[in-house]
C-alpha cells in the first residue's frame, strides 16, 4: 500500500439511520464477509451484539466465536456514557484495537471500522491511526481516547465519559428527573 493509502477505508454504522451509507461504501469498496484482504472492526451494540447483516452475513449474534471464518473482528467494547464510563480496562482494550488495526494495515489489510451510528468508536479508531478533522469523533470521551493512543497510549485519561448532557438521552432523563422533584415539591 502506498504511503499515502487511507488506513481506514470505510467507517460507518449499522444502525437503521445509517446502515445505507455503510452499504454503498461496502460495495464501492468490493467487500464481502469472506474476502480475506479486509479486516472489519465491529463493535457491538447497546445489547453487546455484533450485526451481521450489512456485511452479508444473515445473523446478529452476541458471541465473537460466531465470526469465525470470516474477516470481520468483534470488538467488546461500549460506548462510554454518563452512567458507564470507560474506565482503565476498556482504555487499555481500546489501544490494543487499534495496535491491531494499526498491524493489520501495516500487513496489507483494507481496514473498515464500525459502531452503531458510526459517530464514537469506529471514528475514534480511525482518529488514533489517521488524526485528520474529517475523522473526528462527535463524543469527547472517544476524542481523549485517540488522542490517548498516540501520545503513547496515556493511561492517565480514564475514567472516559461524555460531557454531561451532551447526549439526547441524557438530557431528557434528567428533564424528567427535574419534573418528577419539581412536582413532589408543590405537593409538600
Amino acid at each position: 500500500m502506498a504511503s499515502g493509502d487511507p488506513i481506514v477505508i470505510v467507517q460507518g454504522g449499522v444502525h437503521s439511520s445509517v446502515v445505507a451509507n455503510l452499504k454503498k461504501a461496502l460495495t464501492a469498496c468490493g467487500y464481502t464477509p469472506h474476502d480475506k484482504s479486509f479486516k472489519v472492526f465491529l463493535f457491538y451494540d447497546w445489547h453487546e451484539e455484533w450485526d451481521g447483516h450489512p456485511f452479508g452475513l444473515d445473523f446478529k449474534s452476541g458471541k465473537e466465536k460466531d465470526f469465525e471464518g470470516t474477516n470481520i473482528h468483534p470488538v467488546a467494547l461500549h460506548d462510554p456514557t454518563p452512567l458507564k464510563h470507560w474506565q482503565e480496562a476498556e482504555l487499555r482494550k481500546f489501544y490494543v484495537e487499534v495496535d491491531i488495526a494499526k498491524e493489520a494495515f501495516a500487513q496489507g489489510y483494507r481496514i473498515i471500522s464500525v459502531c452503531m451510528k458510526g459517530e464514537n468508536r469506529s471514528k475514534a479508531l480511525q482518529h488514533a491511526l489517521d488524526p485528520k478533522d474529517a475523522h473526528l469523533p462527535k463524543c469527547v470521551a472517544m476524542q481523549a481516547a485517540a488522542r490517548g493512543y498516540r501520545n503513547d497510549c496515556d493511561m492517565r485519561i480514564w475514567p472516559l465519559g461524555p460531557e454531561r448532557g451532551s447526549r439526547a438521552k441524557t438530557a431528557r432523563a434528567e428533564a424528567a428527573t427535574e419534573d418528577t422533584a419539581a412536582k413532589k415539591m408543590r405537593k409538600a
